[in-house]
């Protein structure tokens, strides 16, 4: 059997696929034009999470899963999900804005861009998982920020959190491998965490990190902290695309079920 965790979601979901009473013990493969399928093992069957971003045309698509000579094409529509916009009054004012350049982008892309193609094969994570700092949101997922005379708004592909006091500890929000720890002149200190299935959080602008590459981590062990003159950005990717972390962190994402 293979099923969906809903067949209608949001902008910003996670679809859960499960396959179940998978006798010969078969690794399921999977796709879709929402973003990869990969399945791990996971309470004797198999998942994959899938991600719907904020900028997913809405319409119906399809998930496709091959499991041995088995195939189901399982049917999912993508709705839409409001957002606000904000006014800034120049570039500099933008959430996360950061002196852009092509040296700086190629950094970026070449210790980034990898990881989205990556993915550990088990669930390394257990439970919800938690907000990464102590600190208040200054901008939500999705977002759209407005600059003058523009009609279209850039959108937000994380939270940001704004520390009250320097040297704010920031946390793994759940249990999982560093699978990146640096500085990056487009991200400031940055760490990245994967929890399996592709499934990463990515921990950007920290004024110090303390973790290195290949260390596992549990939910709650400081990664690094943070100072109040950056907020904190935590994206959550599946793959390349961003998914909105608020259910995510409130326990009703469909990553539990």
């Amino acid at each position: 059997n293979a099923f969906l965790s809903d067949d209608r979601v949001k902008q910003g979901d996670v679809i859960a696929v499960r396959v179940e009473n998978n006798l010969d013990g078969l690794q399921p493969t999977g796709s879709s034009a929402l973003g990869p399928v990969n399945f791990i093992a996971s309470g004797g069957g198999y998942v994959a999470f899938v991600p719907v971003a904020y900028n997913r045309e809405t319409g119906d698509y399809t998930i496709e899963v091959q499991c041995g000579e088995a195939k189901f094409s399982l049917p999912v529509s993508v709705e839409y999900k409001p957002y606000t916009k904000k006014q800034f009054a120049s570039a500099e004012e933008l959430p996360d804005a950061m002196p852009e350049t092509a040296a700086g982008t190629k950094q970026y892309r070449d210790a980034i861009w990898p990881l989205y193609d990556t993915q550990r094969p088990t669930q390394l994570w257990q439970g919800i998982f938690q907000k990464p700092v102590d600190g208040l949101i200054r901008y939500e997922y999705g977002m759209g920020s407005l600059l003058p005379g523009a009609t279209v708004s850039q959108r937000h592909s994380g939270i940001d959190y704004a520390a009250t006091a320097n040297d704010t500890p920031v946390v793994a929000p759940a249990g999982g491998e560093v699978v990146f720890a640096g500085n990056l002149a487009l991200t400031g200190n940055t760490v990245v965490i994967e929890h399996g299935g592709g499934v990463k959080s990515y921990l950007l602008f920290l004024s110090s990190i303390a973790v290195s590459g290949g260390q596992t981590v549990e939910k709650g062990a400081q990664v690094g902290t943070l100072n109040t003159d950056k907020p904190l950005h935590y994206e959550i990717r599946i793959g390349s695309q961003s998914v909105d972390p608020a259910p995510i962190l409130a326990g009703s994402s469909a990553l539990y079920r």
